[in-house]
Order: C-alpha cells, then sequence, then structure tokens
C-alpha cells in the first residue's frame, strides 16, 4: 500500500503475509492471521508488526475499507452487508452508520429480540395477545406469569417493537 492507499505488494504465506509499501512510512509489514477474538468472534484481525518489534492488532475488514474505499470519516464503521463477519470481499464491505449497522444486524436475525432473547418471557402470540385484549394488566400479567409493568410496557411500545400493533 503506498501513500495513497494502494497496496504494492503482499505475499502470503500459511499464516502470515509480508506487505511492503505500506503508508505511514513503514516499508515492510508483518502481518500474522488471527481469529476468535474473545470480544467480537468471528471477526478476522491482523497484527501488524515492523522491525522496531512494535505491533498494532487491526481488524482486517478496516483494513480492507481503508486500502480500496478510503479512511473511515467521523461517525461511520464498517459493515458487513450479507451478515458474515468472516466476509472480508470488498464486494461485502463498507463504511456506514452505527444506525445503518443496527438495521443490517436486524435484517440478518443478529439481534436478540423476542423470543430470540435469553431473558424472553413472553412469546409473539402472547404478545399479540396483550396488544388486543381489553382485559386489565393485572390480568394478563397474572395469566402469564410476568409483571403487570411487562404488559404495560408491551402496550406501551416500549418492548417487543417489532410486533406489527393494528390500529386502534
Amino acid at each position: 500500500m503506498n501513500r495513497n492507499g494502494q497496496v504494492v505488494s503482499c505475499r502470503l504465506t500459511g499464516r502470515f503475509a509480508r506487505v511492503s509499501g505500506f503508508a505511514a512510512g513503514w516499508h515492510e509489514l508483518a502481518l500474522q492471521w488471527h481469529r476468535s477474538n474473545p470480544v467480537k468472534p468471528g471477526y478476522w484481525f491482523v497484527h501488524l508488526s515492523v522491525p522496531t518489534g512494535k505491533y498494532r492488532q487491526t481488524r482486517v475488514h478496516h483494513l480492507v475499507l481503508f486500502a480500496f474505499v478510503g479512511p473511515r470519516l467521523a461517525g461511520t464503521e464498517a459493515r458487513h452487508k450479507n451478515g458474515v463477519s468472516a466476509n472480508n470481499n470488498l464486494r461485502n464491505l463498507c463504511w456506514g452508520t452505527n444506525a445503518q449497522n443496527h438495521e443490517d444486524r436486524l435484517k440478518h436475525g443478529a439481534v436478540r429480540i423476542g423470543t430470540r432473547h435469553h431473558n424472553a418471557k413472553l412469546t409473539d402470540l402472547r404478545v399479540r395477545y396483550i396488544l388486543t385484549s381489553s382485559e386489565s394488566a393485572t390480568k394478563l400479567a397474572k395469566r402469564f406469569g410476568v409483571s403487570r409493568q411487562i404488559v404495560d410496557d408491551v402496550r406501551n411500545n416500549v418492548t417487543w417493537k417489532h410486533i406489527k400493533r393494528s390500529r386502534r
């Protein structure tokens, strides 16, 4: 990658790569590929090291976007369009806002909402019943074994927002 963000040469050998012509004054980098980052499982990252012995851990999708799209603008983050965090193909990546990234996660089913959430006490069917019922919140809470607050939160669109509400 030269000072314009272009890759000059890259040689892969197993888990290691050598990149020549990296910007920011580094002439040659030894890249060691890693996976299974305990903080963000599934993301590939590399350790960028220089002859002085210093290194920096960087995610591969950030490097790909920086090299072929340009530097990250303030308020943006990397997006995986198909939801597969290990797919670092340029066609699958773009810079976007946090809101766009969250929309992607919803579209791909990566957000645990409703019955996919580990603490869910209700089902989609029960939520629909709560929304259409004229019974009091106290009676519904007793029927479904939840607190009155949970029933109120469902009715007031605080929780279970993904369930379509009918116009009253």
